[in-house]
């Protein structure tokens, strides 16, 4: 795996935000191996303190699971119904599988809060969560398209 997507903590879990071209906000979790890219490493702390405090925001909706999966996906649920597309990283070979898909959908515009948009726009991915079930890094803009 490349330097500039390698796991900040390896075998340790790590989140991170993301935006695709349409403004709608995705979480992604790493499973403690996942890639993360370069952009979102520089910012592991204020990346972590982000979530923390989206982790306590209220519902804007509900969610929607894969019908397929079975266990507790609570989490990624709970993200959903805050608005969140939500991905988690797939065994050891990935991709970030989508687990959860919001029923009323964020977008960077809702967002009032300059850091946590900040947060977000750290990784732009060039596809559309609503319709992208599963994510590679391959996926992200260009460095250079990557501004606030």
């Amino acid at each position: 795996m490349k330097d500039e997507y390698a796991h900040p903590r390896w075998g340790t879990e790590f989140d991170w935000l993301a935006v695709d071209p349409s403004g709608s906000l995705a979480v992604l979790t790493s499973a403690g191996y996942g890639p993360v890219p370069k952009a979102v490493r520089d910012h592991v702390e204020s990346v972590d303190a982000a979530l923390g405090l989206i982790n306590t925001w209220p519902y804007v909706g509900g969610s929607i699971s894969r019908p397929s999966d079975t266990g507790d996906y609570a989490d990624w649920r709970d993200l959903a119904a805050r608005g969140f597309y939500a991905y988690d990283w797939k065994d050891s070979s990935g991709p970030y599988a989508r687990l959860a898909v919001p029923t009323t959908p964020l977008t960077v515009d809702n967002l009032t809060d300059e850091w946590i948009t900040q947060m977000v726009v750290l990784a732009r991915f060039t596809v559309d969560f609503a319709s992208a079930t599963q994510l590679n890094l391959a996926d992200l803009a260009d460095l250079a398209d990557r501004t606030a």
